[in-house]
């Protein structure tokens, strides 16, 4: 498959007793298809059509198609999208053999892809209201509602973490905490396509160009990146992280990581750590993965602070509280698998209590907001990346 603004294509092959699209199907952009080889049908709206070889057409946005073949030869043809939205989403297209079972033609690394082109647009973007006297909030609702007008979804709540914060701050629904004039701020956003996600974050210093600690960490992002492929251990990449950000004179974060990417999870295996643990972890071709340096001026550690604005869904659990129980069903129908802002669910005081009564009774799980130990400012750099034989494909 072929992806750029605009334009998306892909070529199919289909054998007999396997169909593209489902009945009822339809798309929000305008779509063409060239057949290359074979025969079959198409059912376009209400009507049925043969095809072959050397023919194509055009199918109007909205409108209901399938196609098909009958015979032994397999039915070769592109397809095109154009405009867009076709550029930031995808076709239902599916293949279904005669076992009856539905699988989705385009496989996890294209959604992958496709999250990553969303989330390239959504950085470029929010870069420009970084500037002294914004509010983290204002940044909060501007990243999470482009990546949703861009034909995505939020892998999870956008972290804008500010000087010796790390992670995990994600402005509460009255936050009026604003940015300053010199302040570190680390802008990490993931979104997600079908649960395939992108994972990225950026430092900017506010008012001020790019200085030595900012450089640390995007000097150790690259330097990992350039040395990713199939085989590398996951300890030697830590090592390359460390020894990096120390040769600028400051440390990383030992207990911060990088970490796998898979469906419906942020924080899967591998680890990838970011100093020298010696792991004898070795990536494989077609990990999906995210890098993440931090470096500090500091000890290199973080702490929980007691603030906690994001939470995930663990199991539901017996209340008495009507309020309580209502909470947890919304949060268990609406996030039940990746994790959510507390601003998405409440929004005054009585909604933060329910929030630590779930907490409690072991209903939802708290991500504390994670400082440097000694107060010292922290940057960020990250990139998620598929791992190829001799290399790896940032896609974010």
């Amino acid at each position: 498959m072929y992806s750029c603004p605009g334009l998306r294509s892909a070529w199919y092959l289909l054998k007999k007793g396997e169909r593209l699209n489902e009945p009822g199907d339809t798309n929000p952009f305008p779509q063409a298809f060239i057949f290359i080889e074979g025969t079959g049908f198409s059912k376009i709206a209400d009507k049925t059509i043969s095809v072959k070889a050397g023919e194509s057409y055009y199918i109007p946005p909205g409108v209901t198609h399938l196609i098909w073949t009958e015979s032994d030869q397999p039915l070769v043809l592109i397809w095109l999208a154009g405009g867009k939205r076709a550029s930031v989403t995808y076709a239902n297209l599916y293949k279904k053999g005669e076992n009856g079972h539905t699988g989705d033609i385009m496989d996890h690394l294209e959604k992958h892809r496709q999250a990553g082109e969303v989330i390239k647009k959504v950085v470029a973007e929010s870069r420009e209201l970084i500037t002294e006297g914004t509010k983290l909030l204002d940044i909060a609702q501007f990243i999470e509602g482009k990546i949703k007008e861009y034909g995505a979804e939020v892998a999870f709540p956008v972290n804008l973490s500010v000087n010796e914060v790390a992670a995990h701050y994600s402005p509460p629904a009255a936050d009026e905490t604003f940015l300053s004039e010199s302040d570190y701020i680390k802008v990490d956003i993931g979104c997600h396509i079908d649960g395939y996600i992108a994972d990225t974050a950026y430092t900017m210093k506010v008012g001020e160009p790019e200085d030595e600690l900012m450089k640390a960490a995007q000097e150790a992002l690259h330097n990992a990146l350039s040395m990713i492929r199939a085989g590398v251990k996951t300890g030697d990449i830590g090592k390359t992280i460390e020894e990096t950000i120390t040769s600028y004179g400051f440390r990383p974060i030992e207990n911060l990581t990088g970490h796998g990417l898979s469906q419906y999870s942020i924080h899967g295996p591998p680890t990838i750590p970011n100093i020298d643990t010696g792991s004898k972890v070795t990536l494989k071709e077609g990990d999906t993965i995210a890098i993440e340096p931090f470096a500090t001026t500091g000890v290199g550690r973080v702490i929980d602070d007691e603030r906690v604005y994001i939470f995930s869904f663990l199991n539901p659990r017996p209340l008495r509280l009507d309020s309580a129980k209502k909470l947890m069903y919304h949060i268990q129908k609406t996030y039940p698998k990746l994790p959510f802002a507390e601003r998405w669910v409440v929004k005054d005081k009585k909604g933060e209590f329910l929030l630590r009564m779930l907490i409690k009774n072991g209903i939802i799980f708290p991500y504390h907001i994670l400082k440097e130990k000694t107060g010292a400012p922290v940057t960020q750099a990250e990139h998620s990346v598929i791992v190829t034989e001799d290399g790896c494909e940032v896609f974010t």
